[in-house]
């Protein structure tokens, strides 16, 4: 939707952010222009406050729309915090309040404060299916918070790990397809 020469760039990027925080049944009111109504409301403020976009040159924006034809599936979300690790200095970082923590120390964290204790209780439950069903429904009430989320790396790893224990037990109670 932007121009070739990217001179509005920006603005088509602001809108886009308008409109993932208006509600569907806002729309109408906020007057989006028609091509923004494609995307999805995404509740919980992460577009919330208007902020100002950058402005892109022509390669800056060619490469926008370059990754947007990627199948973001494939990527492992892991990259963004070894990118904020290359692209700024430790001073920079450390200024802007970015630090980046590796996947081991995440692991440091989050194994004593509940991934242990789960696999414990995993190892505890065998192939009960009724323990392996609690354990599940524990799993699916954990919450996660962090609140420095630079890269978003120790939500990705938390979220990794947690799926690969109910997979386990997925596995365990001969439900291994299920999604």
């Amino acid at each position: 939707m932007s121009d070739r020469d990217s001179a509005n760039t920006h603005e088509v990027i602001s809108e886009l952010f308008r409109a993932m925080n208006t509600p569907t049944d806002q729309r109408a009111a906020a007057k989006l222009p028609r091509w923004a109504d494609r995307f999805p409301y995404v509740n919980g403020g992460l577009f919330y406050d208007s902020v100002e976009v950058p402005r892109f040159s022509k390669i800056a924006r060619s490469y926008l729309i370059h990754i947007g034809h990627l199948d973001w599936q494939k990527i492992n979300p892991d990259i963004f915090g070894s990118m904020i690790q290359a692209v700024a200095e430790d001073e920079e970082r450390g200024a802007l309040g970015l630090h980046y923590t590796s996947v081991p120390n995440i692991l440091k964290v989050l194994n004593p404060l509940f991934l242990d204790g789960l696999r414990e209780t995993l190892e505890e439950a065998g192939n009960n299916s009724r323990k392996l069903l609690n354990l599940r429904h524990r799993i699916a009430r954990i919450r996660v918070f962090d609140p420095a989320c630079g890269s978003g790396n120790f939500l990705v790893i938390a979220y990794k790990e947690l799926r690969a224990l109910e997979a386990e037990i997925n596995r365990r109670r001969g439900e291994a397809d299920r999604r």
